[in-house]
């Protein structure tokens, strides 16, 4: 299985519209909040599955603000992370995610890609699209297998 996950687009569209091969040849697109609108816009553009939860800047109602997801018998927690205090660290984010019994944790709002391992649990924010933090629109791919979780940043 193979899955986009994709947060903070804040507008750029076209950032999110020029993933689309890259998000058709994917099972899932993750999406994790600052955007909401973007992506009901061009939802029917994929081919993937489309998850989608809301962040601090989506007051359209359309998404939670957390979900569980299981892919491949691993559970996914997907959450924007303000409320998880992620711009002071990672502790709240990752109880969170062994409460939920969840071995990946994928957030947004810092607008800074990071994949890393982190008590047994991955933890990834895929970066922005709309207005990354270090200047590169990013985005993460996550492949997951009988052999296990592999997760990437991704540049355009």
């Amino acid at each position: 299985m193979k899955i986009a996950v994709v947060s903070d687009t804040h507008g750029a569209v076209w950032r999110l519209e020029s993933l689309k091969n890259i998000i058709d040849e994917c099972d899932f697109l993750f999406f994790l909040g600052d955007g909401e609108t973007d992506i009901k816009r061009l939802g029917g553009l994929f081919k993937a599955q489309i998850v989608a939860v809301a962040g601090n800047n989506d007051f359209r109602g359309f998404y939670e603000k957390e979900v569980v997801e299981e892919v491949c018998g691993v559970k996914f927690l997907l959450t924007h992370g303000h409320a998880y205090g992620v711009n002071a660290g990672m502790d709240r984010l990752l109880s969170r995610a062994k409460e939920k019994e969840c071995r990946v944790a994928l957030y947004g709002h810092t607008h800074r890609a990071i994949v890393e391992e982190r008590d047994g649990i991955t933890v990834m924010n895929p970066g922005s699209l709309g207005y990354p933090d270090d200047g590169r629109p990013s985005y993460g791919i996550i492949e997951c297998d009988k052999n296990g979780i592999f997760a990437k940043i991704a540049y355009i």
